[in-house]
This record gives C-alpha cells, structure tokens and sequence, in this order.
C-alpha cells in the first residue's frame, strides 16, 4: 500500500518512522511490566537493526512485485485506475500517520479476509481502494 501511495524515498521515510513507533511500543509494553509471550517475541524482533538501507530494498522488493502484477493485469489496473481515480474518499480521519496507516491496513485485511470468505463489501475507506490497487 504504501508503495503505491509514495513514492521510494517518502515511503522509505515511512517505513522508518513505523518501525521506530512499532518498536518504542514494543519498549513501553515491557515497560509497563505487560509482558506475555507475544510481547517477549516482539521484544526479540524489536531488538533487531532495521536499517534505513534494509527498508529501502524492502521497499524496492514490493515495488518490483507491484510492476509486475500491474504489468500482467495491465487492462483490469487500468480500469481500476479510472475508477479510483473518480473517486473522493479520505483514507481515514487519523491525524497521527502512525494509526492513520495502522487503521488502513487493518481495514484492508479485514476487508480482504471478508471477500475470501464471500461476504460482500462496502467501501467507506479510502485505504481499502489503495489495497485493492495494491
């Protein structure tokens, strides 16, 4: 998603700003003493470098994949675009880019998970239209 919102080095910027979120999270949870298995997992990963090197060849990784697939499905993208492109719906009302994308992406799998599971949809989410761009 956010590949298709930013370009490289404003996603890149993102991506870096989540993973310092995620993990200042990560650091409060222990913090505050909530400690479960989960969170200990959590712990180890945020523990990790993620360098601003790895994001962009994350970054890189997703953007080749996306080429790819709007390449094969180059007339059903097109018409999507036309579509969206018609379309005004704000991603959601979250200030904080942090939960704004938060929020997006879990409506996205919410909404992804319901289509798999032949429930029909309706789109009040902008982020939602940019996962199904994506």
């Amino acid at each position: 998603m956010l590949s298709k919102i930013w370009k490289g080095p404003e996603a890149i910027s993102v991506w870096v700003e989540l993973v310092a979120r995620r993990k200042s999270e990560i650091s409060a949870c222990l913090d505050e003493g909530n400690l479960t298995m989960q969170t200990t997992a959590s712990l180890m990963a945020a523990r990790q470098e993620i360098t601003r090197a790895n994001l962009a060849a994350w970054d890189a990784s997703a953007r080749a994949w996306l080429q790819t697939v709007d390449e094969t499905n180059q007339v059903r993208q097109t018409q999507l675009r036309l579509v969206l492109d018609n379309i005004s719906i704000p991603v959601n009302n979250q200030a904080d880019l942090y939960q704004s994308l938060l929020k997006a992406w879990t409506n996205a799998l919410v909404m992804v998970e319901n289509l798999v599971a032949g429930m029909p949809q309706s789109v009040n989410d902008g982020g939602v239209l940019i996962a199904l761009s994506a």
